[in-house]
């Protein structure tokens, strides 16, 4: 039994041993845990309580690096993420802002109006740079300036920008842009007398279309083959019309029915200084239109012989003989 009792008071004191370092262990673990918790918490606090203290520049228009600012009229668009234009903070603000360039090795500045938006959005601010200084009142092309917006721009709850901001910008290359425009209008004035020939060049065609086809042409179905309008077809067929007539000496709208046959018969004629009659050339043959004439004057002499023989015929005629029997009345009575 004495044996047996070290051996059992060795055993306890091991087990005690290892029962404490399993306990303190466990409590290590998680004063850590703790630890590292209250550490991010302290941190994140801290974070957010930063953040809300400062303004922060969002966006502007144009963005820093643009190349292609305008050299006239120039206005930068900057946005906030709070209220920049309270009537408290405004004149404060005005003055937060300079444009900058480099002429050679100094720095020269231009002076900027800030112009507030009270009532749409109140994180918005306009920065217009004052030109009228400058020669031509316009910035230098293809030249590159700042806009600089002080750290202690103020926002309506106290918050302040910290620290300066800076955007680059680039004026357009204006030499370049007029050449740009200069090519792209010889190429619309080329372009444009282009279609004109071709136009013309179509209507020419159609004209000959119709030409041979001695002006009976459907003007729709002439528009839709040479995809000109109904309008210029009809103007097409209408002036061949007029050729022909011109042609056979046949008035506007006088015997188009005999243009239209002349039009058919073959035409195998030559041109002359100036026409002659069929008797020139020693030629007793009377063509139609002479016979035509002959025929209409004597039917005019007949007509006029009839007439005058009527005439003569009422003279003589009842009232002639009373106008006898009233002067023989006349005399009978000078006599008594």
């Amino acid at each position: 039994m004495n044996k047996r009792e070290p051996l059992k008071r060795g055993n306890g004191s091991r087990g005690g041993a290892a029962g404490a370092t399993g306990t303190w262990g466990k409590k290590g673990t998680y004063l850590f845990i703790l630890t590292i918790l209250a550490v991010s918490l302290f941190l994140f606090s801290t974070t957010a309580v930063f953040a809300a203290s400062s303004l922060n520049l969002i966006s502007s228009s144009p963005s820093d690096g643009d190349d292609n600012l305008q050299s006239q009229n120039v206005g930068i668009k900057l946005y906030f993420d709070d209220d920049v234009t309270a009537q408290s903070v405004q004149k404060a603000n005005a003055g937060c802002f300079k444009f900058t360039y480099r002429d050679g090795d100094d720095t020269k500045e231009l002076p900027v109006k800030a112009y507030f938006d009270t009532q749409r959005d109140k994180g918005y601010i306009l920065a217009i740079i004052d030109t009228n200084d400058v020669k031509n009142q316009m910035l230098d092309n293809n030249k590159s300036y700042q806009l600089t917006i002080s750290g202690d721009l103020t926002s309506v709850n106290g918050k302040t920008l910290g620290s300066d901001k800076t955007l680059n910008f680039k004026t357009i290359d204006q030499s370049g842009t007029t050449r740009i425009y200069m090519l792209l209008m010889v190429a619309m004035v080329g372009a444009m007398i282009g279609m004109t020939i071709f136009q013309n060049k179509r209507k020419q065609k159609a004209a000959a279309e119709v030409a041979a086809k001695g002006g009976k042409v459907n003007p729709y179905k002439l528009a839709k083959e040479k995809k000109i309008s109904v309008k210029e077809a009809m103007e097409l067929i209408e002036r061949d019309r007029q050729r022909r007539l011109k042609r056979l000496g046949i008035a506007e709208g006088k015997d188009e029915i005999a243009a239209a046959e002349a039009a058919k018969k073959p035409r195998d004629t030559k041109k002359v200084k100036a026409p002659k009659p069929i008797s020139a050339t020693g030629s007793t043959y009377k063509t139609g239109r002479a016979a035509l004439v002959e025929k209409r004057a004597k039917a005019a002499i007949e007509k006029y012989e009839k007439t005058k023989a009527a005439n003569t015929n009422a003279k003589k005629g009842p009232g002639n003989a009373k106008s006898k029997s009233r002067n023989r009345s006349k005399r009978k009575g000078k006599r008594k």
